[in-house]
C-alpha cells in the first residue's frame, strides 16, 4: 500500500495538485480497491455494458497491449 500512496503522491507533484498527506493514503486505498474489483472481473464486457464497468474494460485492453 506504500508504495501506492508514494505513486499517489507523486502523480499528484508532477501535476502540481496540492493535497493533505491524509487524503494520499484516501486515494490509495480507493486505488487498491478498484484495482482489486478489476482484477476480479472474469465476465466478458463490452462498451454497451453499465459505464462503471468501462474501467475494467481499459484495464483488460491494457493487459493485452
Amino acid at each position: 500500500m506504500n508504495d501506492l500512496k508514494n505513486l499517489v503522491q507523486t502523480a499528484f507533484a508532477l501535476h502540481g495538485i496540492d493535497r493533505p498527506e491524509a487524503r494520499f493514503e484516501e486515494i490509495a486505498i480507493e486505488t487498491n480497491r478498484l484495482l482489486s474489483g478489476l482484477a476480479s472481473i472474469q465476465i466478458p464486457l463490452d462498451y454497451y455494458d453499465e459505464p462503471s464497468n468501462y474501467a475494467a474494460l481499459m484495464r483488460k485492453e491494457a493487459d493485452r497491449g
